[in-house]
């Protein structure tokens, strides 16, 4: 929490995940952010909601407004990032050499 007692007072607040401990939601003041995972623990979604919640402080109970923006991951067999599908339909495309040197 930023600013603690005043005005400015933000919040943001983490839910982790039980084995990979790294966070499967995030609220902070104006959005919600949700991830999932693979069973290797790499990011194959990660959605951001718009929320009312300008503080943050609802946690993860603000009010959404319009529809999440969201991303999915997908990754070679050496668990690298090979293609991500974005909310406007990108697809950045990632290649690598058969040490699995980016290229």
């Amino acid at each position: 929490m930023a600013s603690s007692g005043t005005a400015q007072a933000r919040t943001t607040t983490t839910e982790w995940h039980p084995v990979f401990r790294q966070p499967i939601r995030i609220a902070e003041p104006h959005r919600i952010i949700t991830l999932t995972y693979d069973d290797f623990g790499n990011v194959i979604t990660k959605a951001y909601q718009a929320t009312t919640d300008a503080a943050g402080a609802q946690n993860f109970s603000g009010a959404t407004v319009g529809k999440a923006q969201t991303w999915a991951y997908t990754y070679n067999t050496l668990g690298q990032r090979s293609a991500v599908t974005g909310p406007r339909a990108e697809v950045p495309r990632y290649a690598c050499d058969d040490a699995g040197n980016l290229t």
